[in-house]
């Protein structure tokens, strides 16, 4: 994510796309730690000033799955 920059939560975590809402620009990503992020990407291809793009933390699958089904657009 070319938008997580140092003052960034997710700065220095290893990540990898799970799912991606194909209504919005949200996408889940699963971190080093096993845990989940369900991250509002900007697409501006550069380093974006906190709370972009923002971030929620999840834990398992089922609050994964929660969050993707409440979410809005």
């Amino acid at each position: 994510m070319l938008e997580v920059g140092p003052a960034h939560e997710l700065f220095g975590n290893g990540f990898r796309a799970l799912a991606a809402c194909a209504g919005c620009d949200r996408v889940v990503f699963m971190l080093d730690d096993e845990s989940r992020a369900m991250v509002h990407l900007t697409w501006t291809g550069h380093v974006e000033s906190p709370p972009w793009p923002e971030t929620v933390r999840m834990g398992g699958f089922i609050a994964t799955e929660i969050a993707m089904d409440q979410h809005e657009h």
